[in-house]
């Protein structure tokens, strides 16, 4: 819960659910045309209770429009990325760790290439858990809600790796989305003849 919440939550739970039980109390007086008891009954009670409760709920929603979306390192991206591709090798809800890394460090150059200490930690950033397998594998723990909710984090459908062969002129658009990977040839030549 952010700082506001931490200050405000409390108020309400305790000072303002009062007011809310003495304000449904006179108006219950009020529309029963009755005249005002100094006691307050127990149902009255418990419909402050549960107002206060919504507007709790409301006020935690309305302070989390305040705050900052979590945004994702360059290499959180590449590990969501990562899983995006290696999902159809989930086996009874795990995947093998040594494939996460080898496919994230594909590319990468020595330097920035991620040891299987620093994937750890950068899995269990997200969230994620690994476990110890037969065998001493180790493996990803993979739990659908979570990675749904990674890969709604990053636009896989726009993410686009270009690549250039030095040797003919052409492009190759790798796209990525949801329903399979597509790689588009273009040729420069044509195009250029064509604009």
């Amino acid at each position: 819960m952010s700082d506001r919440g931490k200050v405000f939550v409390p108020k309400l739970i305790s000072y303002h659910s009062l007011k809310i039980a003495a304000i449904l109390h006179c108006l219950q007086a009020f529309s029963n045309k009755s005249l005002l008891r100094e006691t307050v009954d127990s149902e009255t009670i418990i419909a402050a209770i549960q107002l206060t409760r919504f507007f709790a709920g409301q006020a935690v929603k309305a302070l989390n429009l305040y705050t900052q979306p979590e945004t994702l390192n360059e290499y959180q991206k590449r590990l969501i990325v990562t899983l995006h591709k290696l999902q159809h090798e989930v086996h009874k809800g795990r995947l093998i760790f040594s494939s996460i890394r080898q496919v994230f460090n594909e590319g990468l150059p020595a330097s920035l290439q991620h040891s299987p200490e620093k994937l750890g930690r950068l899995i269990k950033g997200l969230g994620l858990h690994t476990e110890n397998g037969t065998g001493n594998i180790v493996h990803l723990t993979w739990e659908p809600d979570k990675m749904t909710n990674l890969f709604d984090k990053i636009a896989l459908t726009s993410l686009i790796t270009l690549t250039q062969d030095s040797m003919t002129p052409e492009i190759r658009v790798n796209e990525v989305n949801d329903e399979s990977n597509q790689t588009e040839v273009v040729d420069l030549d044509a195009l250029g003849a064509r604009l």
